[in-house]
């Protein structure tokens, strides 16, 4: 015999007074030992030592390399199982909570020292009093009769705070559970985002679709308008200038042209394609924005506008302007629906960069192309219930 051993890795103990005074005592030795064969080389030994009432002593030894080789692999899985990214946990026959690794334990952000309050105790003490009862008639009798089950399980961790994780259990021959657990908060992150990115897809869609319909009516509206312009023209013309008849039908003509405005806006928005920059008076394509935004507005709410950048001109698309301008718009007025009377003011001004409040409520990007000299600033701002601005 060269050395005793502990299969488990604990360490080394004598051998003769060890064995003597176990057997004097109780007459049974038990332990393990490497043994050196003839040729030189150790192997593991499980040795079992006896006395009976005569005095005689048994020894019953047998090779445990075997045994070891299982063993050091039971604690590498172990070691294994410990640094999964994935929490684990073990549930005996009993529906107690026999071993977690880490990652359970981060999951439900158990410290260290509380551990030991759910080892060896019930498995849904891990969840709160309304999560236990979907557990046990749900998942626990669809476990039973699949003997597996995996799916979000909505829960909350030990300090309160829900938590989204992916929960698979396995359900053994012997009556214990497998579980094992992540969080999907990141994939749950990526759902909604894509769901909200086929909401947009599907609006988007559907705007365009719109976009194409009053595009097509407004194409056939604007050839009316033609015609009735032409012919109240003809009839302005034809009526003495200071008759009352001449006047009525100016009023037309006005009406005519207005309509003829709005009508050219919407054909603006319903048109397709890259769009084009072109150098532009800043306060004409607001101020056509807001004749055709007058027309939706309804009747207890009134327009103002402060546009204070006359002969200013930038590079710009104006159906793109025009679009950010309603948008802005339409979302003050969406605020104001429950209003019972209201103001929806819209403010433009010339600004120097050096003035611009870089606040929180302010996001500004700069286009290295583009001179910083200037900038323009316009505000929508609606009175009533709701208070929002827009810069």
């Amino acid at each position: 015999v060269t050395r005793a051993f502990n299969p488990s890795g604990a360490g080394s103990t004598g051998l003769g007074e060890d064995i003597s005074f176990t057997l004097d005592d109780d007459s049974h030795w038990h332990g393990y030992f490497m043994i050196r064969r003839e040729d030189g080389a150790d192997f593991p030994v499980e040795m079992s030592v006896s006395i009976d009432e005569s005095g005689y002593k048994m020894w019953v030894c047998r090779d445990y390399s075997e045994s070891l080789e299982y063993i050091s692999m039971a604690n590498k899985r172990m070691a294994a199982i410990d640094a999964a990214g994935d929490g684990i946990g073990i549930v005996n026959a009993e529906g107690h909570l026999v071993y977690m690794n880490p990652s359970l334990q981060s999951l439900y952000r158990i410290p260290t020292t509380e551990i030991i309050t759910y080892i060896d105790q019930p498995w849904l003490n891990l969840y709160r009093e309304d999560e236990r009862e979907y557990l046990r008639t749900e998942i626990l009798e669809s476990l039973k009769e699949h003997k597996y089950w995996k799916g979000d399980s909505p829960s909350f961790n030990n300090k309160g705070e829900q938590i989204h994780i992916e929960m698979a259990l396995t359900l053994l021959p012997d009556g214990s559970i497998i579980q094992t657990a992540h969080n999907n908060k990141d994939r749950k992150l990526a759902e909604e985002e894509k769901e909200d990115i086929q909401r947009q897809f599907f609006q988007a869609q559907k705007m365009e679709s719109m976009g194409r319909l009053a595009g097509g009516i407004a194409h056939d509206f604007n050839n009316i308008l033609a015609s009735m312009i032409g012919y109240t023209e003809f009839l302005v013309d034809d009526l003495p200038e200071e008759s009352e008849s001449s006047f009525h039908a100016q009023q037309v003509l006005q009406g005519a042209y207005q309509a003829r405005k709005v009508v050219e806006q919407i054909l603006v928005f319903s048109r397709h394609g890259n769009p084009d920059k072109v150098a532009l008076e800043l306060e004409d394509v607001v101020q056509d924005t807001l004749v055709m935004l007058n027309s939706t507005i309804p009747a207890h709410i009134r327009l103002e506008e402060d546009l204070q950048f006359a002969d200013v001109q930038i590079h710009g698309n104006k159906t793109q302007i025009s679009q950010v301008m309603m948008n802005l718009c339409v979302n003050g007025l969406d605020a104001m629906a429950e209003v019972e009377g209201g103001v929806l003011r819209v403010t433009g001004k010339v600004i120097d960069p050096d003035e611009i409040d870089f606040s929180e409520d302010h996001y500004i990007k700069t286009l290295d192309d583009y001179p910083k000299n200037a900038a323009i600033h316009v505000t929508q701002k609606e009175e009533g219930i709701a208070m929002l601005e827009y810069g």
